[in-house]
């Protein structure tokens, strides 16, 4: 009571803090397909630095990592996290069966959280993570700026399981067609954001095609693409755009295999996912927007 009236009397009035009970021994259930993947090391940092914060209200935050899109693999996860979480955040395949999946676990009470990657038509509460089709658009920019409007670029993709590269490929195309009609996309592969896959998949794009002069990684698996690179060019005559800063990233930028990064804040992709989540459970709000995204930000030596 003498906590209300001091409230009133300061005119304080933020409306979470009268809905927190503190020890409510809620769950948040985490689902990555994270494994071989160093842009997710950041992403799971986010979520360990929001679950050090929210512990002493009684929440925590179970991880579960998965390698590769096998949608039977993540549906199995699903299933057996579902009963031992109150809240959900994953980064999902694409796949209609896993759209299905999501709306079954919403329907039974358990809200989800998509981050890094969304699908379409499922009943998740929101998603956290870039906005892919943008940053597509500035990885095509970069590429034009760097070769002057002039080439042959190969692309390397992760997965077309998943909405998120594919994006990244649909802004990246519509530059290149609007602005720069003197660079040919040649050839497109999948690695599965695996290193060694990558670097088969990349060889064998580069030994078909050897007039390939600019290389465009939309995700996982740069070091294995690079190692690629090196075995078949002087890496300073073809150019090379990807995303996310990792330490192998950086490496690569400082030798001057790469030109430039597209970074996406995968830090902050995994602390809002864990702290929206422990908002709702604790207050039942839900997030004002379904939609947030992080900023791009590009990269290069000089700023790395």
């Amino acid at each position: 009571a003498k906590v209300k009236m001091a409230v009133e009397k300061l005119g304080y009035n933020n409306k979470n803090d009268d809905k927190i009970v503190l020890r409510q021994n809620f769950v948040i259930g985490v689902i990555l397909i994270s494994k071989g993947n160093p842009f997710f090391d950041q992403v799971i940092e986010g979520m360990r630095a929001a679950s050090t914060e929210i512990r002493e209200y009684g929440v925590d935050v179970v991880v579960r990592t998965m390698k590769g899109y096998n949608v039977t693999d993540q549906i199995k996860m699903i299933d057996n996290i579902k009963n031992e979480c109150d809240l959900l955040v994953i980064n999902p395949i694409d796949h209609p069966d896993i759209i299905g999946k999501i709306n079954e676990i919403a329907d039974n009470g358990i809200q989800v959280i998509t981050v890094n990657t969304d699908v379409k038509g499922s009943k998740r509460m929101c998603h956290i993570g870039n906005d892919y089709y943008k940053s597509g658009k500035t990885a095509g920019g970069m590429l034009g700026l760097i070769s002057k409007g002039r080439g042959k670029v190969g692309i390397v993709t992760g997965s077309n399981k998943i909405s998120g590269h594919n994006q990244r490929i649909e802004g990246f195309k519509d530059v290149i067609l609007k602005k720069y009609n003197d660079i040919e996309i040649v050839d497109i592969v999948e690695n599965e954001d695996d290193e060694i896959l990558s670097y088969d998949k990349t060889s064998k794009m580069l030994e078909d095609n050897p007039d390939i002069d600019m290389l465009y990684i939309v995700a996982g698996g740069v070091y294995g693409a690079c190692c690629a690179v090196n075995k078949y060019y002087d890496y300073r005559k073809i150019s090379i755009v990807c995303f996310d800063n990792t330490p192998i990233v950086s490496d690569l930028m400082e030798k001057g295999i790469i030109k430039a990064v597209i970074c996406q804040q995968p830090f902050m992709q995994g602390y809002q996912a864990i702290k929206n989540g422990f908002i709702y459970l604790v207050s039942g709000e839900k997030p004002v927007n379904d939609i947030i995204y992080m900023d791009n930000d590009i990269r290069i030596a000089e700023n790395i």
